[in-house]
């Protein structure tokens, strides 16, 4: 009967060190992640967009019910799209707004013939009348959308080149 319980103990020790092991990598995780948002925030993208794309491990990833991926995908977009990285931020599904700004700024940076940026500034209405419909409360959208409805129209009056910016 001694053996039996000497057994229990070493297999609840065995799990309480694996536990410890998964806790604390995701815990230096989390920690890397709250840092790249710090940068973010104090406008070293290039550093926020570095420390997102690190990988969290294995063991980091089998902490049950965190977002932590998502959280990383969507740090590295938004550090992308401020890094002026547009294509990192349009190709991150999850943040429709971001991608549909970031969409805008390629289109402005792009330029070209009235009738194409007015044909892709077509398709980004569609966008932003997407997300409008998603969440009728998204006042940037809202703006955003009236904003390009406009401008697409001056466009489209003037019937000008657009040039590269």
């Amino acid at each position: 009967m001694k053996s039996s319980s000497w057994m229990g103990q070493a297999l609840i020790a065995i799990l309480l060190v694996a536990a410890g092991a998964v806790l604390w990598r995701s815990s230096e995780y989390e920690r890397r992640l709250a840092a790249a948002e710090r940068d973010l925030v104090t406008l070293k993208y290039a550093d926020a967009a570095a420390a997102a794309a690190q990988p969290g491990g294995r063991l980091a990833n089998l902490m049950p019910l965190t977002g932590t991926a998502a959280d990383a995908q969507s740090l590295a977009s938004t550090a992308g799209y401020w890094n002026g990285d547009y294509d990192k931020a349009i190709e991150n599904p999850n943040a429709k707004l971001l991608a549909a700004n970031a969409q805008f700024r390629k289109i402005r940076e792009q330029g070209g013939s009235w009738q194409a940026v007015v044909g892709r500034m077509d398709t980004l209405v569609k966008q932003y009348a997407e997300i409008l419909r998603e969440n009728p409360a998204n006042t940037e959208a809202a703006f955003n959308y009236e904003y390009l409805v406009r401008l697409r129209a001056v466009f489209a009056a003037r019937k000008l080149p657009v040039p590269r910016s």
